[in-house]
């Protein structure tokens, strides 16, 4: 009730910082993915192959969720042998 009073202005408050998030965000991930350009050369057959696909978005998934279930398999294993 306490934010009612005060007009609704909470909505324009929360939009200007949530949408100068997503541009942080952004910018960081352009970062992100120049260093990795740059660091790994691996990482280049798979913007090769992102952009050769017809449904990018879709290739892009693929392969972050490979990367996902490939570390869960590692981490799982590591603590099986651990103990």
């Amino acid at each position: 009730m306490a934010l009612r009073a005060r007009g609704g202005g909470l909505i324009f408050l929360l939009s200007t910082f949530v949408t100068s998030a997503f541009w942080l965000l952004y910018v960081l991930s352009f970062a992100f993915i120049r260093l990795l350009h740059h660091l790994l050369p691996a990482v280049n057959a798979v913007y090769y192959q992102i952009g050769r696909s017809q449904r990018p978005a879709l290739t892009a998934s693929a392969f972050f969720n490979g990367l996902l279930v490939l570390g869960y398999l590692l981490w799982t294993v590591g603590a099986w042998l651990s103990g």
